[in-house]
């Protein structure tokens, strides 16, 4: 499963929930500092949290994490946790279509 935004609050939490139950996570966060915090402690209560440190938003960052989940078998749970908007109406930003695949 990946995590974005995973290194803090409700992210950390779900990735930590999952990893109680066995689950093997990645968690991405633009912050390595929080991002290793994060991964020790999951990993002091489950599986050790596969780690990618960057701007989701970036197509690096998102492609470093689809490569994480292919070494760890797979990703059967994508959990999006980040954003950011400009101040304005949600409803009237363009939305780019991704070419990632996570299969």
């Amino acid at each position: 499963m990946v995590v974005s935004g995973g290194s803090r609050g409700i992210g950390r939490g779900i990735a930590l929930a999952f990893a109680r139950e066995g689950a093997q996570t990645v968690i991405a966060s633009s912050s390595a500092e929080t991002l290793a915090a994060a991964a020790k402690s999951i990993a002091a209560a489950g599986l050790e949290p596969l780690t990618v440190a960057g701007d989701c938003a970036s197509l690096q960052a998102a492609s470093r994490s689809s490569q994480a989940s292919r070494s760890a078998s797979g990703c059967d749970i994508l959990i999006n946790n980040v954003g950011r908007t400009r101040a304005g109406n949600f409803s009237t930003y363009p939305m780019q279509p991704s070419s990632m695949d996570l299969r």
